[in-house]
């Protein structure tokens, strides 16, 4: 997050930056935190984020960006994001 910008607006700018999407908050999924080597603790937000456009390319945190159905999800590296992927699929079903 950038100093005065609300979590919103930093998700948003986040994955415009890393993903090439634009999108729309739909509502916070939840909030977590995460040991971090380098941080300490990070402090994770979760947004759902239903309607977004854009062409999806990697942002320079990333080499590969794709689209992937649920079932076959790549292995996810923090548990946190795990988290949020199982809120997302289970906000999806409703």
């Amino acid at each position: 997050m950038e100093l005065g910008e609300r979590p919103e607006q930093a998700a948003l700018r986040e994955l415009k930056e890393e993903t090439g999407l634009c999108g729309r908050i739909e509502r916070l999924l939840g909030v977590t935190s995460n040991p971090s080597p380098a941080y300490d603790t990070v402090l994770m937000l979760g947004f759902l984020v239903r309607q977004f456009s854009g062409n999806l390319q990697p942002g320079d945190d990333a080499s590969a960006a794709a689209y992937y159905p649920i079932a076959q999800l790549p292995e996810i590296a923090f548990a946190s994001h795990r988290h949020f992927i199982r809120i997302t699929h289970a906000a999806y079903l409703r």
